[in-house]
């Protein structure tokens, strides 16, 4: 069975992502450029899980850049405040299992070298979907 738990761009689950997030740099840019999508369903009473070892392992969201962004250059975290204290370069733990929708915030920093489109790809941990019984 697919999964309907899946990445949407609006925190009422209607639009799917369809293609990867990407925005323009410009030359002399500096700071950062934030995004926020969202895992959810909208099927009530579904639960996530890791496909293997579900409800012991972690889900585990990672985001990769391409361009001249370096992996430390994106941040992750679960609200907006959280992306200045997140570590950039690494994953995003979502705890081993998810009933409810949960924002994922992302934090692009720019720096001089930093120029041209950017695409950042989305992925996560192998996942399974139970009812929540």
């Amino acid at each position: 069975m697919a999964l309907t738990f899946k990445l949407f761009i609006d925190p009422a689950l209607t639009t799917p992502l369809a293609a990867p997030l990407s925005f323009f740099v410009e030359a002399g840019s500096a700071g950062h450029c934030d995004a926020v999508v969202y895992l959810g369903t909208p099927v009530p009473g579904r639960i996530l899980q890791t496909e293997i070892n579900p409800g012991v392992d972690d889900i585990l969201v990672s985001v990769t850049g391409s361009g001249a962004v370096a992996a430390n250059q994106i941040k992750l975290a679960t609200s907006s405040a959280g992306l200045d204290a997140a570590t950039g370069g690494t994953d995003l733990n979502l705890g081993p299992i998810l009933s409810a929708t949960t924002p994922v915030h992302i934090r692009v920093t720019e720096d001089a070298d930093t120029v041209g489109e950017v695409v950042l790809s989305i992925t996560t941990s192998a996942l399974a979907e139970y009812l929540n019984v």
